[in-house]
């Protein structure tokens, strides 16, 4: 999987809604660092975390992983 394209995605659909790393961060329990590596492809995601995300940002899981 390409963890940056993936990264870029959840950056972009955040973006989109108009919300703050800090906020989509304190959505899903994590620290902005860690989800700041996420976004840039520095660090892996869980599964579990995916779905959070993808819960957040009013999306489907599969939104951020379609052609990886």
């Amino acid at each position: 999987m390409d963890r940056k394209k993936l990264g870029l995605r959840i950056r972009h659909r955040r973006a989109e809604l108009d919300m703050k790393q800090v906020e989509l961060a304190e959505a899903i329990k994590m620290k902005k660092q860690q989800l700041s590596r996420i976004e840039v492809g520095d660090a892996s995601l869980k599964v579990d975390q995916l779905i959070e995300i993808a819960r957040v940002l009013r999306s489907e899981p599969c939104h951020f992983l379609k052609g990886l």
